[in-house]
């Protein structure tokens, strides 16, 4: 779409000024195709606007799943979110990589997460990892 525009932009000093003959052919193509890419643009960005609320739902649904079988877990062992956080992070002033994140929703009790979704809610967290206020947010989300 963007290229069409330039091509568009680069060529219309050409078209504009033409009354007859092949030039006003061409400014007339040049019409409809603007017209047409103009609809593809408007669709593509429809699409891009369900598609992404369709993501953001599918994130808050599983980290709902995430939060919830936490919880149950972090209740099942009688440990705190704090004990939980430092126990994957390695420590306290450290953040939770993603294998270790993965390795403990493995082990969760009654639920399974694609790779894609474990993936999808370690987005939530910064380059380095999850953070504690982070961990903290998504344990305790719906709680």
């Amino acid at each position: 779409v963007g290229e069409a525009k330039e091509c568009f932009a680069a060529n219309d000093a050409r078209v504009a000024k033409a009354v007859r003959g092949p030039w006003l052919d061409a400014r007339q193509d040049m019409a409809k195709l603007q017209k047409q890419v103009d609809s593809i643009e408007k669709k593509a960005k429809s699409l891009t606007e369900r598609a992404q609320r369709a993501f953001d739902w599918l994130a808050e649904s599983t980290i709902g799943q995430a939060s919830a079988a936490m919880r149950k877990d972090i209740k099942a062992k009688g440990k705190s979110v704090e004990k939980l956080y430092v126990e994957l992070a390695g420590g306290s002033d450290r953040q939770i990589t993603e294998k270790s994140f993965n390795s403990y929703l493995n082990k969760l009790q009654g639920i399974r997460f694609t790779a894609e979704q474990m993936q999808l809610l370690f987005q939530k967290g910064t380059a380095g990892g999850l953070s504690r206020r982070v961990f903290f947010g998504m344990v305790e989300r719906y709680f």
